[in-house]
């Protein structure tokens, strides 16, 4: 890459809408540094001396298993100083083995980039999912269930955890205001 915060969103498309397995190797091969590694909810490649080859494997498994999902880069913010990108990406997921409806979600990809002679190279990717989207890609009747364990058994839990810590004295607000 030579302008990251310019060219990242049409790369996203590239590795991940591809009707061509030979452009998707190509924008693998072009993009990210040989020895990359990948940090995904479901999936993990470590820097290797060949790790990027893995990295393929993952995003043609994912075309091949979500061919009619649609995908829209949202954001892109771009930190020259950290050489951080990070993509806000809303997707529409349909998995051919999976029997139920699309399910949208938004996903956060944040990128380290390393320069060489000029050009920006993708040295790891860390993708972020809030845990519903996650669960929703596969098991949406399980979403309800989750949302109501996040807003109502969680919260009693830390709120009971909270008043035992403060009672003992452990960060304890003022009594003044």
């Amino acid at each position: 890459m030579q302008d990251p915060e310019r060219e990242i969103g049409n790369i996203v498309l590239q590795l991940t809408t591809s009707t061509d397995a030979d452009k998707q190797q190509a924008a693998i091969d072009r993009y990210f540094t040989h020895d990359a590694s990948l940090d995904h909810p479901v999936v993990k490649v470590n820097p290797s001396i060949d790790s990027r080859q893995s990295i393929l494997h993952i995003f043609v498994f994912y075309r091949f298993g979500s061919s009619r999902s649609k995908l829209q880069v949202l954001d892109v913010v771009y930190n020259p100083d950290s050489m951080k990108i990070f993509v806000n990406i809303s997707h529409e997921m349909s998995q051919f083995f999976n029997p139920f409806a699309p399910t949208h979600g938004n996903m956060l990809v944040q990128l380290d980039l390393v320069k060489r002679n000029k050009l920006y190279y993708i040295k790891v990717q860390n993708d972020y999912y809030m845990p519903e989207e996650l669960v929703s890609l596969n098991f949406p009747f399980f979403v309800p269930i989750l949302n109501f364990v996040k807003q109502r058994v969680n919260v009693i839990l830390l709120t009971l955890a909270v008043s035992v810590l403060q009672t003992w004295g452990f960060w304890r607000v003022s009594t003044r205001r």
